[in-house]
């Protein structure tokens, strides 16, 4: 029998070793949020203003290292930076996504609700400020507390003026059982379920396993006004069964595991209208060429692509962008079968309560 100075010893290298894990993954979203951020200043002071290829966040660079953005920098422009650092994709996603809350706002009118998932240091309610405050548009930034204490105290350093509507939530999409979730945690926060919403999921779903994707997707649809749209970006399929052709395909991958970014969940473009109808989802638009993501965000043509290939676009044709409309929960089919959607059980539930979204439910999809 072990003693009692043993057990002691082994529960607390077990709390310990907890403890590691709980930090690392944490920190790891700490380093996400701040990787991407680079992109968007690196995007941003890389273009000529009048290029068409620049990156409109111009407040991206308060959020990195003036000498890890100077080092970045030097990297692009010997054309000796890894994939994760090139920022093509990262520009005609900041695009779409301000595109996006522009046209939501108008269409919702005043006094809807902008929420970013996996806000990160996301910038839209410092530089949309005027429009969200003329809207009367309140704006929940969801993270983990590190990243969002990271980002207030940026911004107080740099003497911004915060946005009087933005509250900030903490909040972690890998829950357990039993903890608070998404829609419960919004409303603390004075979310509404009753005004139309815009739910931004912006770098977010590749990292998710697809059972958690599937309950957050749910959640949304259960906790928000009909009408209200959800936005994002989504990883090819095909990258991570290793059948992807785009030559950014296999480095890009690489290059994100040893950073400690793990790629869990992708969607295959051409049966995207079938995975988002299944999932209670109507298709607003939707770009996934990467021709096209040239054309409508970056300005430039396939012959302007191949020569800045080395520099910055990293994973144009591996990526998608979409915007959804959400319905009601019982729009959804979670009887689906098919090759393109397999159901492993069946939901068929009534829609349930904010009090009962606290025990976040799996819909059983298998990609």
């Amino acid at each position: 029998m072990a003693s009692s100075k043993e057990v002691c010893i082994f529960l607390a290298g077990a709390a310990c070793g907890a403890a590691t894990v709980s930090l690392l993954a944490v920190r790891s979203a700490d380093l996400t949020a701040r990787g991407a951020a680079t992109k968007r200043a690196m995007g941003h002071s890389m273009e000529a203003e009048d290029s068409g290829r620049r990156n409109p966040d111009d407040l991206a660079r308060l959020f990195v290292s003036p000498a890890l953005l100077r080092v970045s920098q030097l990297l692009l422009q010997t054309g000796l930076a890894p994939p994760h650092l090139r920022y093509g994709s990262m520009t005609a996603r900041t695009k779409f996504c301000d595109q996006v809350v522009l046209e939501s706002v108008d269409a919702f009118g005043p006094n809807c609700q902008l929420v970013v998932l996996g806000a990160g240091f996301d910038s839209r309610s410092l530089r949309f400020k005027s429009q969200l405050e003329s809207a009367h548009v309140v704006t929940f930034e969801v993270d983990r507390r590190i990243v969002l204490n990271a980002k207030r105290e940026r911004l107080e350093a740099a003497k911004v003026k915060p946005n009087p509507l933005v509250r900030y939530v903490d909040f972690n999409f890998n829950t357990e059982p039993g903890e608070a979730s998404l829609i419960s945690s919004l409303v603390a926060a004075g979310y509404r379920t009753d005004t139309k919403t815009l739910f931004l999921l912006e770098g977010v779903t590749y990292y998710l396993d697809p059972h958690v994707l599937d309950n957050l997707l749910m959640e949304l649809q259960a906790g928000s006004c009909p009408g209200s749209r959800l936005a994002f970006d989504y990883l090819f399929q095909s990258v991570l069964d290793g059948t992807c052709t785009a030559p950014a395909a296999k480095g890009w991958k690489a290059s994100l595991a040893r950073t400690g970014n793990d790629v869990r969940t992708g969607i295959d473009p051409e049966l995207l209208p079938v995975w988002a109808e299944n999932r209670g989802m109507t298709i607003v638009k939707h770009i996934a060429d990467d021709g096209d993501l040239r054309r409508q965000f970056l300005g430039v043509t396939a012959d302007d692509a191949d020569k800045l290939t080395r520099r910055c676009w990293d994973s144009l044709g591996i990526f998608g962008l979409i915007l959804v409309q959400l319905k009601a929960p019982d729009a959804v089919d979670s009887k689906a079968t098919g090759s393109e959607v397999k159901a492993t059980q069946s939901t068929e539930q009534p829609p349930r309560s904010v009090e009962q979204l606290a025990t976040p439910r799996t819909l059983g999809y298998s990609f």
